[in-house]
């Protein structure tokens, strides 16, 4: 039934689909931890300092340590805040951003959401 609804969206197989996702999420996230790297070395260089040295050979693992630190980080809300709006407010922002690339093409027969109306959908969401 998933498989029939999902085939039915997008004209792909799901196992595709799914593969696909993770091929791409993975390459993107390689991609941007070479980049950060190279901005930290490139930032170093022109600075004449040593730029980062500390995680793994020449730093190359410190891409990664900083992501493990920015996750065990504590939250820290205000105490007169509303919690649930406090938590809620970042999603409020991004899933509308998020929700204009469904009505946007990336294939011939690759859409997320087919809409007759993706334009005007597009720029309901947009404003």
């Amino acid at each position: 039934m998933v498989q029939d609804l999902v085939q039915t969206i997008m004209n792909f197989d799901l196992a595709q689909t799914i593969i696909f996702g993770v091929i791409a999420f993975v390459i993107l996230l390689a991609n941007i931890v070479v980049i950060i790297y190279l901005e930290r070395k490139l930032l170093g260089d022109m600075q004449w300092r040593l730029s980062i040295m500390r995680v793994g050979k020449h730093g190359i693992l410190q891409p990664i340590a900083d992501g493990l630190k920015f996750m065990t980080k504590e939250d820290i809300i205000p105490r007169k805040a509303d919690r649930f709006l406090f938590i809620l407010a970042p999603f409020l922002f991004f899933v509308p951003t998020f929700m204009l690339y469904t009505t946007i093409p990336m294939a011939e027969n690759f859409v997320a959401k087919n809409v007759e109306i993706g334009l005007f959908l597009f720029f309901a969401i947009l404003t």
